[in-house]
């Protein structure tokens, strides 16, 4: 029988990343609460909570928000979150400043503005191999 994403290899409920920083940063306090007492509306935290929102990452204002009504640092939550979405955590996925300062920028765009600047990016990248082919690795056409 498929075992389903919400399970762990043993067939019981996954333990989420996400509700163990929330229950060690708020302990016994119901997300409701935790909403009530950020002064959020209801709803806007454990909408991501819900299963079938479990695995996806979040705008970067919801990640902000987390972090803000349970007290915990930001990179903490964004561990979290990516841990539930099985990012594994390894050094080829650690980004640098720059590139986590880029990232932070693309996911306040709209998906048309995302489109753009991906576009942009590649003349970009496309511009640099032509006039500069060490620096890219690839070479003139």
């Amino acid at each position: 029988m498929a075992r389903s994403a919400h399970e762990a290899n043993d067939g019981k409920p996954r333990e989420y990343a996400l509700d163990v920083l929330i229950a060690r940063k708020k302990p016994g306090v119901s997300i409701r609460q935790i909403e009530r007492d950020a002064g959020l509306p209801p709803g806007s935290l454990a909408h991501h909570l819900k299963t079938a929102k479990r695995g996806a990452i979040p705008r970067l204002a919801t990640m902000q928000r987390f972090a803000a009504a349970i007290g915990a640092d930001f990179t903490e939550v964004t561990k979290a979150f990516a841990a539930d979405s099985f990012v594994a955590p390894d050094s080829s996925s650690v980004l640098t400043k720059d590139e986590r300062e880029v990232l932070d920028l693309y996911r306040q765009l709209s998906e048309a503005h995302k489109g753009l600047v991906r576009a942009q990016l590649q003349a970009a990248v496309d511009y640099v191999a032509k006039v500069s082919p060490a620096r890219t690795g690839t070479k003139r056409s």
